[in-house]
């Protein structure tokens, strides 16, 4: 019976495309000690990890808003290999606000449609790399932190939206690359 398990830990955007070059440590649970650190590569991957079965790990990645290393996930090593996928934006945004208030609230992503298919879209422009693809000026684009909750910006939007205009940023101010409530219109 094999006691040790290989794992490849893999940094993904909101929208499955790998994140290369993520500034990210992996820590034993229990002691603290550093087992890897570094970049990920261009397959968004951390370098494999050779672990007794058993063994806790966590996973921190570098945080794009204050530079400190978020804890993003842990997990257990139990199988012989394992595959373990990180899904942003808990990876590169504070998804505090995220992942925990976006979905509660007044404003339902069934029954505010427009409003939520605006949000993925506006997401999908500033973290999408396959998207920075094949529109690079979007590439340094960031959304405000009050805009990452679902709930602030369908406000906004139902206060705002003029039906069949687009979602601008840069109408306002000329090569704005933020989406905010100051800064954006239909």
């Amino acid at each position: 019976m094999n006691k040790k398990s290989l794992v490849t830990i893999q940094i993904l955007d909101l929208f499955g495309s790998p994140i290369s070059k993520a500034q990210y440590k992996v820590t034993n649970q229990r002691t603290g000690q550093v087992i890897a650190a570094g970049a990920t590569n261009s397959k968004g991957c951390i370098v494999e990890i050779s672990r007794d079965k058993g063994t806790a790990l966590d996973v921190h990645i570098k945080s794009m808003f204050d530079g400190l290393m978020l804890k993003v996930q842990s997990f257990v090593m139990s199988r012989d290999r394992m595959i373990v996928k990180i899904t942003s934006p808990k990876v590169l945004l504070n998804l505090t606000t995220f992942t925990n208030q976006g979905s509660n609230g007044e404003y339902k992503r069934n029954n505010n449609k427009s409003a939520y298919n605006k949000w993925i879209g506006m997401l999908s422009r500033c973290y999408n790399s396959n998207y920075h693809l094949k529109h690079p000026t979007y590439k340094d684009c960031e959304v405000c932190e009050e805009w990452l909750n679902f709930q602030n910006f369908a406000k906004w939007f139902n206060e705002n939206y003029i039906e069949d205009f687009h979602l601008d940023k840069d109408v306002l101010f000329k090569n704005n690359k933020i989406y905010s409530p100051e800064t954006c219109c239909f």
